[in-house]
């Protein structure tokens, strides 16, 4: 893959979103450093319900068929009372294609393992235990000092490092 001085990229954060972005930068032709905080790759909560949008999205990154194999495809909302009768069955669009189904449930922790898996298969660098200190943005990148005294310098820097993050 040939690169532009101005793609080197880094990633902060290893979820879902930092690691989704990783494939579609590396795919893209960016050099990727992908820092978590956490010591280990930790996921937190249960499942997460991956509607046909999402799963078109995770089709453009290669691993929506993962997903489906690893998670539960259905086609509709089933609303029923406490007896147990019916009553709704709400459809949902298949806008992944008539093959897949307008939703899939899937574990966080294999998810995760599917787009964990995928950035590395694709070239990303990925460390753990690795948090930005402090970042300086001038006209030509941005430079990035990391919690280890490291620095480097990148053109651009993601933020998908979760719902309190002070370097979004």
């Amino acid at each position: 893959m040939s690169r532009r001085p101005d793609s080197r990229v880094l990633v902060a954060g290893g979820g879902i979103g930092g690691l989704a972005a990783a494939v579609a930068m590396r795919r893209a032709g960016c050099e990727v450093d992908v820092v978590e905080a956490k010591q280990a790759w930790e996921v937190s909560g249960v499942g997460i319900i991956q509607p046909a949008n999402a799963l078109r999205a995770l089709d453009t990154l290669g691993v929506a068929d993962l997903c489906l194999a690893r998670g539960f495809g259905y086609d509709s909302y089933r609303y029923m009372d406490a007896d147990g009768r019916l009553l709704q069955d709400t459809p949902g669009p298949r806008v992944a294609g008539e093959h897949r189904p307008a939703y899939n449930g899937i574990a966080r922790r294999a998810l995760h393992e599917i787009l964990l898996a995928a950035a590395t298969g694709a070239g990303a660098n990925l460390r753990t235990g690795c948090a930005i200190r402090s970042l300086s943005q001038d006209g030509g990148g941005v430079d990035v000092v990391f919690n280890d005294g490291r620095a480097a310098r990148y053109g651009m820097v993601v933020g998908a490092d979760g719902i309190y993050s002070w370097l979004r």
